[in-house]
């Protein structure tokens, strides 16, 4: 987390600040790609706010939290954030744990893809790292009565039973995908400033997910 967070802490001022300054952030940090050689230090740059792909999404998901509503009777002085599976961040969790979003200390874990899914409630956030569709329907299907925030980047995450997804909105840009009837469903609430950046929207359960969210909505 170095990177992002260093940067606009001491550049700018902003990691802190107000959470809407995340509108800005995803629509203007570029992505600098794994292979790109690292610039000498003390170059123009080194100054630039460019960061690895997953250092920009671990400090969304930090964000986020910001952004979410979780139930009142959901323990919510620790947001915990779960990573499960491969673990594609490294280190960059490493100075957003033990911090605080507003009154919340945020701790991160680290789950193996065998874990018992009952383990993984006990998130209020929860990064899955690529699954095939059928152990995605599975952990989706666990998770179906618990608030917990499901987060992903693999294709088609939100049409799966993601309730937030990263895309790509170009070669350097990243942006999100919301999928707000599954986060309902579980009383979940996005608020509508982090929607308003959303690329795209799902408000209504597909006819394929019904049995995966055990509700059938009116069409």
């Amino acid at each position: 987390m170095r990177g992002i967070k260093t940067y606009f802490v001491r550049k700018t001022g902003l990691w802190m600040a107000l959470p809407f300054l995340v509108v800005g952030l995803m629509m203007a940090v570029s992505v600098v790609p794994a292979y790109a050689a690292p610039a000498p230090a003390g170059s123009a740059a080194t100054e630039a706010p460019f960061f690895r792909e997953y250092e920009i999404k671990a400090g969304f998901i930090y964000r986020f939290i910001s952004f979410v509503s979780w139930p009142e009777d959901q323990p919510q002085d620790t947001i915990t954030i779960g990573i499960f599976g491969e673990n594609p961040f490294g280190d960059a969790f490493k100075s957003i744990n033990g911090e605080t979003a507003g009154d919340h200390v945020v701790r991160v874990k680290y789950f193996r893809a065998d874990t018992d899914y009952e383990e993984l409630k006990s998130c209020h956030i929860l990064f899955i790292a690529d699954l095939k569709d059928d152990a995605l329907k599975d952990l989706f299907e666990a998770l179906s009565d618990s608030p917990v925030l499901t987060i992903g980047d693999s294709r088609g995450f939100i049409d799966k039973g993601g309730m937030i997804g990263f895309v790509r909105q170009d070669r350097r840009r990243i942006g999100i995908e919301i999928n707000t009837a599954a986060t309902k469903q579980v009383g979940l609430t996005i608020r509508s400033m982090l929607k308003r950046i959303a690329g795209r929207i799902i408000e209504s359960v597909p006819n394929s997910l019904i049995n995966v969210f055990h509700v059938k909505f009116a069409c």
